[in-house]
């Protein structure tokens, strides 16, 4: 289709609705239709134009939904193409298609809270009850015995400038589902709704200069340190930690770090 004959589709139907006597789901098959083709030129606003209208006229034209998705979809909006589909799935519990299509959006990419928790009140749908199954199975794998806010084997490796936090994740975590945030003195590691490491650091830090990688299931977090005196300091733990703290860790032994000669 080229934009001439876009043009005349979009008059006719025009010309449809300015009648009193029009078969108004008619017309609603016609929109959707525009709307698709609309959509397939790139024409995103234009098609949401039409789709819109579609569902004034006639709400419970189920395909109006649906396109109304895909439209969205398109223009790299998961959450709003969420909408239109979970406003289908309340009237029509069992439509595959709209599970289908709203499981695929949960799956590409983490859309928050506010959705899970509809997921959760609007199971009906097998595909949505398996999804959020799969999700529950995937949380309980990533579950450990997690010591001052980190996970078992969490490995810490100082080098002279910087200091790297190993994590070995569960094998079906992505990169999409890290978040690390970096202050000077600060650090904090989530996974999914899992935390792996917050609070305060046990020194300074460059945190425009810090970064993390993972290559499942690795995650690696990387720390530049802060010179003190033309100095980098040695990093034994992670997390600030006091006096006694220290004293514990290192089974009662009163020594300094300035006593220990480092290889």
């Amino acid at each position: 289709a080229d934009a001439s004959a876009v043009a005349a589709a979009a008059s006719m139907c025009l010309k449809f609705l300015q009648r009193t006597t029009v078969d108004l789901w008619k017309v609603a098959f016609v929109l959707t239709e525009l709307a698709g083709v609309f959509r397939q030129l790139g024409l995103h606003h234009r098609a949401l134009e039409a789709v819109s209208k579609v569902l004034e006229l006639c709400p419970g034209h189920w395909e109006a939904y649906l396109e109304a998705a895909c439209i969205h979809a398109v223009m790299q909006h998961p959450f709003e193409a969420t909408v239109p589909l979970r406003q289908l799935l309340t009237a029509r519990p069992a439509d595959g298609r709209a599970a289908a299509m709203l499981v695929q959006l949960c799956e590409s990419q983490d859309l928050g809270k506010e959705l899970e928790i509809w997921l959760k009140n609007h199971a009906e749908s097998p595909l949505v009850a398996e999804y959020l199954a799969k999700r529950q199975g995937e949380k309980s794998e990533l579950k450990a015995e997690p010591e001052d806010g980190m996970f078992a084997d969490f490995q810490l490796e100082d080098q002279r400038e910087e200091v790297h936090a190993h994590w070995t994740l569960p094998g079906h975590i992505r990169s999409k589902d890290v978040s690390v945030n970096f202050k000077q003195d600060w650090l904090s590691v989530h996974v999914q709704e899992q935390l792996l490491f917050e609070g305060d650091l046990a020194h300074s830090i460059r945190p425009s200069e810090s970064s993390w990688t993972f290559s499942s299931p690795h995650l690696t977090v990387t720390l530049c340190k802060c010179a003190q005196a033309g100095k980098f300091r040695r990093w034994e733990v992670l997390q600030k930690e006091d006096a006694a703290t220290r004293l514990q860790r290192l089974g009662g032994l009163p020594f300094e770090e300035k006593d220990i000669h480092w290889l």
